[in-house]
């Protein structure tokens, strides 16, 4: 019989049974034929409560209740039947009557019914289980990344106030926002089992922010490029009226300082936008055209301000420090053939090792890489040579697989500047 069927024609019958009872007209029964009759009403009434309680559940597909054997109505409804039929009741008799399809729609339908809801109850069980903490190992770490979204992208003013802060934050967002709208597919059945309010709790906070550090990020960039190229014209006109005035402190103050804002300005909307969006093509552009005027009036000082400058130490003792160093070497002269490589400086003792997860459209992959930065010291004239950071990049998820970052020419990368002399 179907489960919908079964359950609305019994809810009928039981009505009709009780609607019947009530209006029809009775002839009297012995005293102890009554007394019977009420002992079998009585446990009949008690089975049909029992019976209801556990089909309403079933039509809900509430299964809280652990089912009993038989329901908890199998052995009552045998006595009862058994009881009956020695009863002697009249069986014209209307209320015997009522009583006993009562007891024979029990005895068709409990069957049924155990069988739906032991199978409703199993099905639930596995549910639970299934959705049980044990089963989601990265709850409680993903609660604690929630908790750091938020801390990080509530105030989008003050993010992108610091830009250091900001381009830190700004390349994270779309792998974060990914993983925060990812969260309620991943723990479907904690939610649905009302078993990860922690999670719920910072996912309803974030909603809150996420969208509106978004709105402001997207509106910071239309600004950028107004302030990355009023700062560029500021540096400028700085080192102008540094070499009028006589002044080199200038280019290792104001100078430097309106440099490196642009910089970081820059590279704030390189985050935002990509490297190859034509905007941000366009104001590296402008920015290398301003930084190499800067540079032209900075080395027509440079004897003076130079004077004190000096490389970075030589740290790094490493058995492999002769195949980096080659591995740079070649990098940069097949990314610059024209420059002459003066040195290679190792001023860091040791990798920084960077471990996590990202997001892309294919899903969550893990990233396990160390780096080694250098300074690679080129020649720039006969008496300055420029400094300029490297990076070597280990994959250790590729064999340790070794990659040279040199394109650093461009994109804001700190460069700095000695006399060949001081080398």
């Amino acid at each position: 019989m179907n489960q919908g069927i079964f359950a609305a024609s019994l809810t009928l019958l039981f009505t009709m049974f009780l609607y019947t009872g009530e209006i029809q007209a009775e002839e009297r029964l012995l005293y102890p034929q009554e007394q019977a009759l009420k002992s079998i009403s009585n446990k009949v009434t008690r089975m049909v409560k029992q019976f209801k309680s556990y089909q309403s559940l079933h039509e809900k597909k509430q299964y809280t209740k652990k089912p009993e054997p038989g329901l908890g109505i199998e052995k009552e409804l045998n006595e009862v039947i058994a009881e009956f039929e020695k009863s002697g009741l009249p069986e014209g008799h209307q209320r015997v009557k009522n009583i006993k399809s009562w007891i024979d729609s029990l005895q068709t339908n409990l069957p049924l019914l155990e069988k739906y809801y032991n199978e409703g109850y199993q099905a639930q069980q596995v549910v639970a289980k299934s959705s049980n903490k044990e089963n989601f190992p990265d709850y409680d770490a993903d609660v604690e990344r929630l908790k750091a979204m938020y801390k990080n992208y509530k105030n989008p003013k003050s993010a992108f106030a610091n830009a250091e802060k900001a381009k830190d934050l700004v390349p994270k967002f779309n792998d974060e926002y990914a993983f925060y709208e990812d969260l309620p597919k991943k723990y479907e059945l904690m939610i649905k089992a009302k078993k990860a309010s922690k999670l719920e709790t910072w996912l309803n906070t974030n909603s809150k922010y996420l969208d509106k550090f978004r709105e402001y990020r997207d509106e910071y960039a239309t600004e950028l490029p107004g302030l990355i190229e009023n700062t560029m014209d500021e540096a400028l006109a700085m080192a102008e009226k540094a070499r009028d005035n006589k002044k080199p402190a200038f280019f290792k103050g104001g100078v430097k300082q309106k440099l490196d804002k642009a910089s970081d300005l820059l590279s704030v909307y390189e985050a935002i936008k990509g490297p190859k969006d034509s905007g941000v093509l366009k104001l590296a552009k402008t920015f290398e055209g301003k930084r190499s005027s800067i540079d032209t009036i900075e080395n027509s000082m440079a004897a003076e301000l130079l004077a004190s400058a000096k490389a970075p130490a030589d740290i790094y003792k490493a058995s492999d420090k002769g195949k980096l160093h080659s591995l740079v070497k070649d990098k940069w002269h097949k990314n610059y053939p024209d420059d002459e490589i003066l040195d290679i400086r190792f001023h860091n003792s040791n990798w920084q090792r960077t471990t996590n997860w990202k997001w892309n459209s294919g899903g969550w992959y893990k990233v396990d890489t160390s780096v080694l930065a250098v300074k690679v010291i080129v020649k720039t004239n006969d008496e300055i040579a420029t400094i300029y950071p490297a990076f070597i990049n280990k994959d250790h998820l590729e064999g340790d697989s070794l990659n040279i970052g040199a394109s650093t020419k461009t994109h804001g990368y700190v460069i700095n500047k000695m006399l060949i002399k001081n080398l």
